[in-house]
C-alpha cells in the first residue's frame, strides 16, 4: 500500500499549515489510513518574522479544542524544499492571495500542482474561525483519501 503524502504550505510554519498537519495526521490515524501530512513554510527566511518559538499559541490553543495532541509542537518551524514538493502527492496552500505570489517566485515549476485554500492569518481571521475551517477543509481532505 503506498503512502500518500499531503504537503499544507502557509507562510511561516508556525500556524495555519502546522494545525492542517496535526489534524490530517489525527484523522487520518483514526481512520487507519495509508497517508500522512507535514507542513513547511514559503518564507526564505525565518529571522525577523513573527514567529516566536516552535509552535503556535493559537494553533496548540484550536489543536485542544479538538482535543488533538500534536506530534511536533516542540519543532521549530521549516522552509518547504523543492524535493519535498515533488515528493508530494497532494499540496494545499493556506492562502492564495498570500501564497500563489510566493509560490510563482519561488517554485514556478510546481504551480499546477497547488491546491489553495481561503484561510487567512491572524491579522484578518480569528484563530477560532479560521481553526474551525481549516479543520472542515482537511476532514473533507481525509475523507477523500
Amino acid at each position: 500500500m503506498t503512502l500518500i503524502k499531503i504537503l499544507f504550505l502557509c507562510t511561516g510554519n508556525y500556524y495555519r499549515s502546522r494545525m492542517a498537519e496535526e489534524i490530517f495526521n489525527h484523522l487520518a490515524a483514526e481512520r487507519r489510513l495509508s497517508a500522512q501530512a507535514n507542513s513547511r513554510g514559503l518564507l526564505t527566511s525565518f529571522a525577523g518574522s513573527k514567529n516566536v518559538g516552535s509552535f503556535s499559541p493559537a494553533a496548540l490553543q484550536v489543536l485542544s479544542h479538538y482535543q488533538i495532541e500534536p506530534r511536533r509542537a516542540d519543532e521549530m518551524p521549516q522552509r518547504v524544499t523543492e524535493q519535498e514538493l515533488h515528493d508530494a502527492h497532494w499540496i494545499i496552500a493556506m492562502y492564495q492571495r498570500q501564497h500563489a505570489p510566493m509560490i510563482l517566485a519561488q517554485f514556478p515549476e510546481f504551480k499546477s500542482k497547488i491546491k489553495y485554500w481561503s484561510i487567512p492569518d491572524l491579522d484578518e481571521m480569528p484563530a477560532s474561525e479560521a481553526g474551525e475551517l481549516i479543520y472542515q477543509q482537511v476532514a473533507d481532505l481525509v475523507r477523500q483519501v
